[in-house]
């Protein structure tokens, strides 16, 4: 079980669809600075629309892309599908890693192949940190 103590919801915008294509996280100033030890991706089965009121991307489309977050401190690189992420496809467990700073101006998703996705969705993600 994840012990949540603070969490955020964010989006990114996947702009014009393109395999192989990579899009930036940028900065979250909400998280600048904070220990962040989780994350979970939704998709437009979880969550109706973006936390800004936009399109989000199908569960098939969360299959589509992998998310790449940089550790701040060891120059760690991480690699997580974002369909792993999604708490309804793993029987409801939330994905917890070992508790870091993270770059995430730095960090991205890549759409791995252009399946399923549509220009402009939303990937929403809710990262856990203290």
């Amino acid at each position: 079980m994840l012990i949540i103590k603070n969490s955020y919801l964010t989006e990114v915008n996947l702009g014009t669809v393109a395999a192989s294509a990579q899009v930036n996280i940028g900065t979250i100033n909400e998280l600048l600075g904070r220990v962040i030890y989780g994350v979970q991706a939704f998709s437009v089965a979880d969550i109706a629309l973006s936390p800004n009121g936009q399109t989000v991307v199908s569960t098939a489309g969360l299959a589509s892309c992998v998310l790449t977050l940089v550790e701040q401190d060891r120059q760690n690189v991480f690699l997580y599908p974002l369909s792993d992420l999604r708490a309804a496809n793993v029987n409801g467990f939330q994905r917890a890693f070992r508790p870091g700073k993270y770059d995430l101006t730095r960090s991205f998703i890549t759409m791995v192949v252009a399946t399923n996705l549509v220009n402009n969705d939303r990937v929403c993600l809710n990262f856990y940190y203290e």
